[in-house]
């Protein structure tokens, strides 16, 4: 039986060891990444936490709606064995209660339903690369276009590092991407931060840099858990933009990875952009759908809730 249980009430112990042996289990469901990024979340158990499903809420203007949080691109529900069946996703999504008047939640990539309640779904992209052959097997599935700055990086005297050095991806972002996205704010990268702090106690995070005359140019930060390696955030400046950095960084990892968690899957996080899937699709990735929820309950004079 499916119960709703609020967030005070969370056994966590058994909570993250459901997330640790789930099939889809992903780094974002974690109670210890959840408490986070949204720190009032409730859940959805199937009897004793064999079956989880994790509700991220708020409340605004005295309404409460679940929303998917910053820095958790996918949740839904886990469980042990194979995919769930599309009547299973829909009872799980029916035992959501009523008093969420909106809902809003990017479901993970082995909950593929195409319908609910009649509604079709909305498709987002991520892209895979599997780490199951060699890192010379996986260079020959990347395009010409990423040879060609990969060739001309290594000209650049460019230097790799694997220290921790979110502080200054971050600032690196910030100064250069950052500059065009108004929804990331102080708070939000300030939690960005905290997330890497917990992420690295619980031996989850992987950074790595490239150097070029004693100044980080390009940096990426990957977490880990289960059978992903997710790239949550990155960065370059123009010059590195310019002189091949970010596809050097990406290759230089992807080399790393193959070797240090062979048969792991390197997820870009994204992304429904055609750019940036065409630069992720480059690496050889796969694309992979996952499907968006939004169900409004919400009175007419109310058309929409923003974060």
């Amino acid at each position: 039986m499916i119960h709703y249980i609020k967030h005070t009430e969370i056994d966590k112990a058994r909570w993250d060891a459901s997330i640790a042996e789930s099939s889809n289990g992903l780094i974002y469901a974690y109670s210890w990444y959840l408490d986070i990024v949204c720190p009032d979340w409730d859940a959805l158990i199937e009897n004793d936490y064999e079956i989880v499903m994790p509700l991220p809420r708020k409340k605004k203007y005295g309404i409460a709606y679940l929303f998917p949080p910053f820095f958790v691109q996918q949740l839904g529900i886990f469980s042990p064995g194979t995919k769930l069946s599309q009547h299973r996703i829909h009872q799980f999504i029916d035992a959501i209660p009523a008093a969420f008047r909106y809902v809003e939640m990017n479901l993970n990539t082995k909950n593929q339903i195409s319908l609910f309640n009649g509604n079709s779904m909305k498709k987002n992209l991520t892209h895979h690369v599997r780490l199951d052959k060699s890192y010379e097997l996986l260079q020959q599935n990347y395009s010409a276009n990423v040879m060609r700055n990969i060739k001309k990086a290594g000209g650049m005297n460019y230097k790799v590092s694997r220290n921790y050095n979110v502080k200054e991806i971050i600032s690196l972002f910030r100064k250069n991407k950052g500059r065009q996205i108004n929804t990331l704010k102080t708070d939000e990268y300030n939690m960005f931060e905290k997330l890497c702090r917990i992420v690295k106690i619980h031996h989850a995070l992987d950074c790595m840099t490239i150097i070029h005359e004693d100044k980080i140019i390009a940096g990426l930060i990957v977490f880990k858990s289960n059978e992903y390696l997710i790239m949550i955030f990155s960065a370059v400046n123009e010059f590195g933009k310019t002189n091949g950095a970010m596809h050097y960084l990406i290759d230089q990892y992807l080399c790393y990875a193959s070797q240090q968690y062979p048969g792991k899957i390197f997820d870009f996080e994204g992304s429904n952009d055609k750019a940036l899937a065409r630069f992720y699709k480059s690496f050889g990735s796969t694309e992979v759908q996952y499907s968006q929820l939004k169900i409004n309950k919400l009175p007419a004079a109310v058309k929409w809730l923003k974060r």
